[in-house]
Formats: structure tokens, sequence, C-alpha cells
């Protein structure tokens, strides 16, 4: 078994947590996910299945879209609603304020990741060292926002809904400090939703119900060449399959010109993997799989 099956992970379960439901269901242990959603996030957690887990760094470097609710007026040590309250203020921000504060957040913009993550120092997670009481100096980090927009404002309660459009490595609940920041206040994420990671939508995902279930759900399953569609098709000849499969270097006609890094590649009907061109001979152009998928 193998392929590609998007999960609409509920509250009060890991990203592991739904790995081993999966797992238990198939019979299979090789079976991975994309990026992690924190517990008590919900949305789409992408789950790779036997040779599919060759994807997951693939699908780890595409962009990501979420749902995120923040309250102004207090921050958490966890910079989530779930964390433990460190300070409280009395805010009273416009949502016009918040409109011309997102404006500078958007592109390339530099993030320090917060203190309860998954991110490593000396060889130990940084939550690990919160949750001794250490608070270790962090590097800031470049990310990616490629949009963010207000979904709905309460002036009352002093709570935000965005929607956020982000690269690989974001962490929303530090996108939202910042921008609190940069108005003079304080925030914590109160609510936190993945609609789309690695093309993948909630739409396409199964609930855990559905995954615990006794039914066969194989046609819920994406084949893993749906990861990469959006990279150029090069069909080979069936003579080529040994060669392509070993790791070998083939010519390809040259009656088109090949400019892009990656391709999809097929020999006798089969997704064979993603591959390059390495160079162009007399004869053609060089193409060698990068990655094997069979």
């Amino acid at each position: 078994m193998h392929g590609i099956l998007p999960i609409d992970k509920p509250k009060d379960f890991t990203s592991r947590d739904i790995v081993n439901i999966a797992m238990r269901k198939f019979g299979i242990k090789k079976i991975g996910h994309s990026g992690t959603l924190d517990p008590m996030a919900t949305g789409v957690l992408v789950l790779c299945i036997g040779k599919a887990t060759k994807a997951i760094s693939f699908l780890q470097d595409s962009n990501k879209v979420y749902l995120a609710e923040m309250k102004f007026g207090i921050a958490t040590d966890t910079e989530d609603i779930w964390g433990r309250i460190i300070t409280k203020s009395n805010s009273h921000i416009k949502v016009s304020q918040i409109n011309d504060a997102i404006k500078n957040f958007l592109g390339e913009i530099e993030q320090i990741p917060p203190m309860y993550s998954a991110k490593r120092h000396n060889g130990k997670r940084l939550y690990q060292l919160a949750r001794e009481g250490q608070i270790i100096e962090r590097k800031a980090a470049k990310v990616n926002i490629l949009d963010i927009k207000i979904i709905d404002f309460n002036e009352k309660d002093q709570t935000a809904l965005l929607k956020i459009h982000c690269g690989k490595g974001t962490y929303i609940r530090s996108l939202i400090r910042d921008i609190a920041k940069s108005l003079n206040t304080i925030a914590t994420m109160t609510k936190l939703r993945r609609l789309n990671n690695s093309g993948f939508s909630i739409e396409d995902c199964i609930t855990i119900d559905e995954l615990k279930s006794d039914n066969i759900i194989l046609d819920k399953l994406f084949d893993i060449d749906y990861v990469f569609k959006s990279y150029k098709e090069i069909q080979l000849e069936n003579s080529y399959f040994k060669h392509i499969t070993n790791g070998m270097t083939v010519v390809i006609d040259d009656n088109m010109e090949y400019n892009d890094k990656l391709y999809r590649v097929y020999c006798k009907d089969l997704f064979i993997g993603i591959g390059s061109i390495k160079g162009k001979s007399q004869k053609g152009y060089l193409l060698k799989i990068d990655k094997l998928f069979i």
C-alpha cells in the first residue's frame, strides 16, 4: 500500500497519534507525515504511506494556509491560549490598525521561534528546555508570508480571525506575537486550523472517525505523483525502464527544451520518480532520476 492520505486532524490528538492510528489500521509501519500540527490545532495533516514517505521532504518545503484567531491583551509562555498567562494589558485595537500592521509582515521576514517549539539547542528540543524553566536566546529565521487577510474582527472581545498563506518553517504563534508587538501591545493565539498543506485542502481530507472505522478507504488515497502535479511530465520508452530505475543516465530526444529543474518521469505507464537534465550530448538530453519512487 502506497500513497498520500490527508486527514482532518481534530483537537486533542498529536500528529504522532494520527500516524499510530493509521499504522494499526493498515498494518504498515512505514507511515509518516509532512508537517506537525500541535495537539490543540486542527486541520490538514498529510500522511505519506509506504513509498510515498520518500515525498515527505518535498511536501515539507511547500506552502501552507492557516485560519488563526488572535486575542489582544494576553501573553502566555507558549504564545497560545493553552499556555500559562504571563502578562495582561488593557489594549483597545481597531481593525484599521491591524490592517495597517499586517502589511509590514508580507514577503520575507525574520521571525524568532517560540521557546515552546521543536527546534533544537545543543541537541535538546526548545520545549524541553522551556519545561525545565530555561529561556534560551534564539536566532531569528527567515520565513515567507505570502498573504494575510482579516476574516473577522470583534472589537469588544479584541479578537481577530486571520487567514494566513505562508511558506515552510513559519510559526503562526510567533507571527501573531509580532503583529501585536508592532501595535505596541500583546496578543496570543487562541485557535489554529490548517486549511491547506502542500496542495491538499480540507475538502481532500477524511475524518479521524473514517480513519478509525473498519471501512476500507483505499479510494481516498492520492497517488504519489499527485504531489508533483505542477511538474512537467517526461514519458520514456519502455526499453529505458531497467536503465532509469538502476540510477543510470538515459538519452532523450532534443525536440523540445528542458528548462525546468525537476520533472515527473514515467516509463511503462508507471510513475518512476523525479528526474532532472544532467546535460546534453550529440544524441540528446541526458536524464537521470534524482528520487526514485518504485
